[in-house]
């Protein structure tokens, strides 16, 4: 088995994305334009854990006196799902999507890697739309998640 990091590596280069690899750590930085937004995305490799976790990152954070309103909108959009998560630094309002997978016994594959991408920025851009109605209105989360999800 390769590098978790150069199998990540692999993939992105299957698929034309132009990327950087940091140097000196086991991480992968590149940016996407989803329907909604232009994101950043970050692949992390652990070598020791057996974990890639790939974070999808909102390019607005959330001012302080949001937070609580974008953390119920978060718990909201991400209750129930089955696979990745939102989740927001308290401390600066960062908002981020994340989908790891635990390669523990098993192998990587680049295709792995390209679903792992594909949730957290699906993740991230269907959310991002009722994020900025909170940021920018006085919309409840519970209105934004009904927008978003249009029940």
């Amino acid at each position: 088995m390769g590098k978790l990091i150069d199998i990540a590596q692999t993939y992105l280069t299957s698929d034309e994305w132009h990327f950087e690899k940091v140097e000196g750590k086991d991480l992968i930085v590149c940016s996407v334009k989803g329907d909604n937004a232009s994101f950043k995305i970050a692949i992390r490799a652990n070598e020791d854990t057996e974990r890639v976790t790939v974070f999808c990152t909102s390019p607005n954070l959330v001012p302080e006196d949001k937070r609580s309103i974008v953390a119920e909108f978060i718990t909201r959009a991400t209750y129930g799902l089955s696979f990745g998560n939102i989740e927001m630094d308290m401390s600066d309002g960062e908002v981020r999507a994340k989908s790891a997978v635990d390669i523990e016994g098993g192998v990587l594959t680049p295709k792995m890697v390209g679903s792992l991408i594909s949730c957290s920025v699906n993740l991230m851009d269907k959310y991002y739309p009722g994020l900025m109605a909170i940021l920018f209105s006085n919309i409840t989360a519970f209105d934004a998640i009904q927008q978003v999800e249009k029940k």
